[in-house]
């Protein structure tokens, strides 16, 4: 057995250009982390702003006077749209804030480039997978069971 590493740390012209590649070490679970945080904010929010209003149980309490089911349906779509949209743009926010936070401000388009030997749909379908497990890991090690 070695002793030590055989390899040789990066030079600073090399860490320099995988920065300028968008190739930089991240953790994914600090992002996902984030992302988690900005979903529960969002989901309080939106509770908060669009289903806590006392008109709701006023106006559709089922009275002889309340509206008809088209306003009804309308006035629930659009509190359900609106929820929906404040809910995801916490969650992107968080995960765009928890991706700032551990790298800094990055803008590349390189790896964004169309790579056709990477475009298999069985790993596809795994990486989907292997993506959706770890969320779930995530979320019970947020809650803490």
């Amino acid at each position: 057995m070695s002793e030590g590493s055989k390899r040789h740390p990066a030079s600073q012209k090399k860490l320099e250009k995988a920065r300028k590649d968008g190739k930089v070490a991240k953790s994914q679970t600090f992002s996902q982390c984030f992302q988690i945080i900005g979903l529960g904010l969002g989901m309080i929010a939106s509770y908060r702003f669009f289903w806590s209003s006392p008109e709701i149980l006023l106006q559709y309490s089922g009275s002889l006077n309340g509206p008809d089911v088209y306003d009804w349906v309308q006035e629930w779509f659009s509190r359900a749209f609106s929820s929906v949209l404040c809910i995801l743009s916490a969650s992107v926010l968080g995960t765009i804030c928890g991706e700032v936070w551990q790298v800094g401000v990055l803008v590349t388009m390189k790896p964004l480039a169309l790579n056709f030997q990477r475009m298999n749909p069985v790993q596809g379908a795994q990486r989907i997978g292997k993506s959706f497990k770890d969320f779930w890991l995530i979320l019970f090690k947020l809650v803490g069971a």
